[in-house]
């Protein structure tokens, strides 16, 4: 399990593997047809689309990883100062450093050629008055004065329970 936003700083570090370890263990009693290799099974995943969709990419295997993860980040993050959280957040999630750059959120909407796109322009970053939700199965949304800050969210890489898990902040 690799990624780019894990709780790995020194004083932050939680150990997470073993979410996906249980969950492999779990899926290949269920299905003991599976490789046990991840990249083996990933090519059985791409070729049997069918079995993917139906068995694995909205399964309890995923969900179990997702919440799992999820759980023990949000646990962690909850026992920080505001100071810490904040600068947790900047420095590993934000990649902002000591800076204080403007702070505008973008997201796009649509189908088919049919696009837009909000702005919310935040004037600039701030670490005030943090609070922490969960979101779904795998997201953990941090909100600044109320507004939304930042989602941290635990994903695969490509195809479930067969690809490493990333984090990306959205």
């Amino acid at each position: 399990m690799e990624s780019n936003h894990n709780l790995v700083h020194h004083k932050y570090e939680l150990k997470l593997k073993h979410h996906y370890d249980d969950a492999v263990k779990e899926m290949l009693k269920e299905f003991p047809e599976l490789p046990k290799i991840n990249s083996e099974r990933k090519i059985i995943f791409k070729s049997d689309t069918e079995f993917y969709e139906k068995n694995i990419q909205g399964s309890k295997f995923v969900q179990h990883v997702f919440e799992g993860i999820r759980d023990d980040m949000y646990d962690k993050l909850i026992t920080l100062s505001q100071e810490e959280l904040w600068d947790y957040v900047k420095d590993y999630w934000m990649d902002a450093g000591f800076l204080q750059p403007p702070y505008i959120i973008v997201t796009g909407r649509g189908t088919d050629g049919k696009y837009a796109a909000d702005i919310n322009d935040r004037d600039e970053l701030s670490g005030e008055n943090l609070t922490l939700q969960k979101i779904g199965c795998d997201k953990i949304r941090i909100f600044s004065k109320g507004e939304k800050l930042l989602d941290m969210r635990v994903k695969f890489e490509s195809q479930h329970m067969a690809t490493s898990i990333k984090f990306s902040g959205e």
